[in-house]
This record gives C-alpha cells, sequence and structure tokens, in this order.
C-alpha cells in the first residue's frame, strides 16, 4: 500500500449506515487508480466491510461533524505524511488520485464555489464559503489546538466547523474549483443546474438533501453508487 497517504471518513451516529461506508471505499478504490489504506473514525463498525481500518471514536465529548476536529490529530494516521478526509454524502465519478498533490502546510478544504459570497453579509447566520466535504492535510494539529481552547463556546456559536474554520484566525487553503460541486446547487454562480453530472469534475456533493439513498433512479447516482 502507498504509505505516503490514506484516505478516511467519519461514521458517528445513525444519520449514516455502514453501507455509505463501504460504498465510499469501493469509489476511492476504483478511482485511486494504485492501491491505498483507507480508514473509517466511527463509533460503531458494524457492518463495515473488513478490509476498511477501523479507527475507534474514544470520547464521547463531541457529536457530529465535530469529530472531524480531533481526527486531525488522530495518532493511528500518523504514519502517513498525507491525510484525505470524504464525507459519506459523497459520489465521485472521476479520478481522484492526486488529490494528495494538493497538501500544504495548513489544512486544506472545498470552497463553495456554488454559493454567492453576499451570503457573508448575514452576521447573524454566520454563513460560510468553505466546505468540509473534503479535506486535505499534512500537519492541521494548530486547528485541532484552537478548537480546544474553549470547544463548548465554539460548538455553541458555530452551526458546524465550516463556520468554525471560516470564522476563526486560522490559516485554510482551498482546493481548486474543478475538483468538487453540489450535485443539488450546481458548480459555479454561472452553472446553477441541479442533479447534473459534470464531467470535468471529480466529486459530486449531496450535502443537505435529498441523499443517495433518496435518489436510487437518478442517472449518477446509478451508476456510480448503486451499482458498487
Amino acid at each position: 500500500m502507498n504509505d505516503d497517504f490514506c484516505y478516511v471518513c467519519l461514521k458517528w451516529g445513525t444519520k449514516y449506515s455502514a453501507e455509505y461506508v463501504n460504498k465510499l471505499v469501493r469509489m476511492i478504490r476504483k478511482w485511486n487508480i494504485t492501491p491505498v489504506d483507507i480508514y473509517c473514525y466511527t463509533d460503531d463498525p458494524t457492518g463495515i466491510d473488513g478490509s476498511i481500518g477501523i479507527i475507534p471514536i474514544q470520547s464521547n465529548a463531541y457529536e457530529t461533524w465535530w469529530y472531524k476536529l480531533p481526527l486531525l490529530v488522530e495518532p493511528a494516521l500518523g504514519q502517513y505524511r498525507t491525510k484525505i478526509l470524504l464525507d459519506l454524502d459523497v459520489v465521485i465519478h472521476n479520478n481522484i488520485s492526486n488529490l494528495h498533490t494538493y497538501a500544504c502546510d495548513n489544512l486544506v478544504v472545498c470552497r463553495s464555489f456554488w454559493k454567492n459570497p453576499q451570503i457573508l453579509s448575514d452576521t447573524r447566520e454566520k454563513n460560510t464559503l468553505y466546505n468540509s466535504s473534503v479535506m486535505v492535510w499534512t500537519d492541521a494539529s494548530y486547528v485541532y489546538e484552537h478548537f480546544r481552547t474553549d470547544p463548548e463556546r465554539f460548538m455553541a456559536i458555530y452551526k458546524g466547523i465550516d463556520r468554525f474554520l471560516w470564522y476563526e484566525p486560522l490559516t485554510i487553503d482551498t482546493l481548486p474549483q474543478d475538483i468538487v460541486y453540489s450535485y443539488r446547487r450546481g458548480a459555479t454562480l454561472h452553472d446553477t443546474r441541479s442533479f447534473v453530472k459534470r464531467d470535468n469534475y471529480a466529486i459530486a456533493l449531496f450535502h443537505g438533501t435529498p441523499k443517495q439513498t433518496d435518489m436510487v433512479d437518478d442517472p449518477l447516482v446509478k451508476e456510480y453508487w448503486n451499482e458498487l
């Protein structure tokens, strides 16, 4: 296996079944081209394919997406130079073998190019242009250490880590535009078509609703998710 980088996903609670993990891993193996180690960070490994490395969630201090932050310093991933996290609600339909090359000195996340920056003017809602459905890092301990200074406050203020990353004094980098898009909302402000596969992109996000399991007859879901 490649010891330079690995993939990891997060499954906490009951929102996503083991099917999401297993199918995500099959997509990674199909589209990463070369063999690579893949892990699931989870509180319940029931039903997860035995070929997937399990990293148990040891703490009950957080919930949902906030577990992405301790994952940034997870010792079990320390043997790899670069770590790549993919959310469970994605469909991969193109080569992702170069994702690890976007690693740098900072945490790298998606930029929501489909969102109008004008949403940032709503200071009450604390909107964000970051999306953590895909994250790449070598050493992102600075993010977790900042979170640890006052985790209860941060979890109360922000509706998720995307807002935390945007509004806190953290240096974050973003992936290029032509890798990730929203399957529901579009790819850019000028390409807002819903539920359309973009051949020049690699990853379709099913953030919000509907999820893959809600769209079993959708052509993209049928070809790249259902048949795995």
